[in-house]
């Protein structure tokens, strides 16, 4: 019973010192910063985007080397607020890929709008151009290209679609932060790229979202969106809420950020491995990944 006990001791320290080392957030300078940011007692400031806000955003742009972004509350508001900024009417319908969490056609239902799904290509989980044609119609306005479990898409097809039919690419980031396609980062090929930075992505503080668009006018817009309406041309004249992060959030995010920059090849080297190991199960079939 006693080396039963010994034994259930160790074994809780060793866990709990692979858990800190492998999965550890803070290291003592963000520990240091949370701390001082809660005896100061500013959880956050106004105006918004608030100092540690402002920080992250300007990192997390330079590393899709992309110049306009707004950080939100998570991946799901982030939608929420592209379709806002799109000004889309009622009984409008967007195009989904229909392998994806469900809560991203939630979000179009809950805004009045009509999520229609498109089939997937076993061979790579991307859109099955046939069934993406035949579901474009005249209530279309915009297509929502999820890039599911680090497996991006083939963008160069669907930006096309998008240009012949004269609608809007929004690209769904959340498992696919640092990728790219054609050596330019995913998120920056259509109009919006959204992000997640919820507790299971690969950058995460918890909670979080991240918008990523083209038009400075699209970035107004949003900013009084998510700041109960302030920050626009005309304050108060947009359907603003409240949907800003937080300074505890974007101290965890600059850290996790640049944390994640210096795993990137060994989180492909994790892929391959895992790839290699899964063929050689006859019963199983891999997707197309492409590097």
């Amino acid at each position: 019973m006693f080396y039963k006990l010994i034994l259930k001791f160790l074994n809780k320290i060793s866990n709990a010192y692979l858990y800190r080392n492998n999965y550890r957030i803070y290291s003592l300078p963000t520990i240091i910063r949370l701390i001082l940011l809660i005896f100061g007692g500013k959880l956050n400031s106004f105006p918004y985007p608030s100092n540690n806000v402002k920080k992250f955003t300007k990192n997390f742009l330079n590393f899709h080397k992309s110049k306009h972004g707004l950080c939100v509350t998570n991946g799901t508001d982030a939608l929420k607020v592209v379709l806002k900024i799109l000004k889309l009417k009622w009984g409008d319908e967007i195009i989904f890929s229909s392998l994806t969490y469900h809560t991203t056609a939630s979000v179009a239902i809950e805004l009045g709008l009509r999520p229609v799904f498109v089939d997937m290509n076993p061979e790579n989980l991307s859109f099955d151009l046939k069934d993406l044609k035949k579901k474009i119609t005249k209530k279309t306005k915009a297509i929502v290209l999820v890039h599911l479990g680090c497996a991006v898409n083939n963008i160069s097809n669907i930006l096309q679609i998008c240009k012949d039919k004269n609608l809007f690419l929004i690209e769904d980031c959340a498992h696919t932060h640092g990728a790219q396609f054609n050596n330019k980062p995913v998120g920056t090929f259509g109009d919006f790229g959204i992000f997640s930075f919820q507790q299971s992505k690969l950058i995460s503080s918890g909670e979080g979202g991240f918008v990523i668009m083209k038009k400075k006018e699209h970035y107004d817009r949003g900013l009084s969106l998510i700041n109960c309406a302030r920050g626009h041309k005309k304050p108060y004249k947009t359907l603003g809420i409240n949907l800003r992060m937080t300074e505890i959030q974007a101290i965890v995010l600059n850290y996790k950020l640049n944390k994640f920059k210096k795993k990137i090849n060994m989180i492909n080297r994790n892929i391959d491995f895992i790839i290699n190991k899964i063929k050689s199960f006859k019963e199983i079939k891999t997707i197309n990944f492409d590097k």
